[in-house]
């Protein structure tokens, strides 16, 4: 009882205040040293504890043990995990030209909808083709570079049984 009252007398509150005992921490995790490990992960994930260490003492002046490496990005919520050997052989080259060509050919819509393509398309000139047609061969053929109307149909039509 005494040191609890003696606590509240000095601080004010009734629970002691902890006292951090112990060396400090080499690499604090708000220091912008784990900050650039972060980062060294994000750009190469598989990327060896030793090779993070490495790069730390190159470029910040740290020298700083494997094992401490390892607690802090533990702390920082990252995990070491085994790479399987699909994911070792895997070709992101490759991965982005299926996602495209996928792409292409598929979209994601609701259950029973119909798949729609919103897209600008650029079509080319249109022709019309008008054969006239017999067992030997192509009598008389015209193409227009627009539609055929009565007019030319007609016109066509004459041409082709004067020969």
């Amino acid at each position: 009882m005494r040191r609890l009252r003696k606590t509240f007398r000095e601080t004010g509150e009734t629970v002691p205040v902890q006292v951090v005992q112990g060396r400090p921490r080499l690499l604090d995790a708000l220091d912008a040293d784990v900050n650039f490990l972060e980062g060294l992960i994000e750009r190469q994930p598989d990327m060896l504890l030793s090779e993070l260490q490495d790069h730390l003492r190159e470029v910040c002046g740290i020298h700083a043990s494997t094992g401490t490496i390892a607690r802090t990005l533990h702390r920082r919520g990252f995990t070491m995990k085994r790479i399987t050997q699909p994911a070792i052989e895997r070709d992101e080259n490759d991965r982005a030209l299926y996602k495209m060509l996928i792409g292409e050919h598929f979209s994601a819509e609701q259950l029973g909808t119909r798949a729609r393509r919103r897209d600008f398309f650029i079509r080319g000139v249109k022709y019309s083709i008008l054969p006239a047609l017999s067992l030997d061969g192509i009598l008389h053929l015209e193409v227009l570079n627009h539609a055929f109307d009565g007019d030319e149909f007609s016109s066509f039509y004459s041409q082709s049984t004067r020969n």
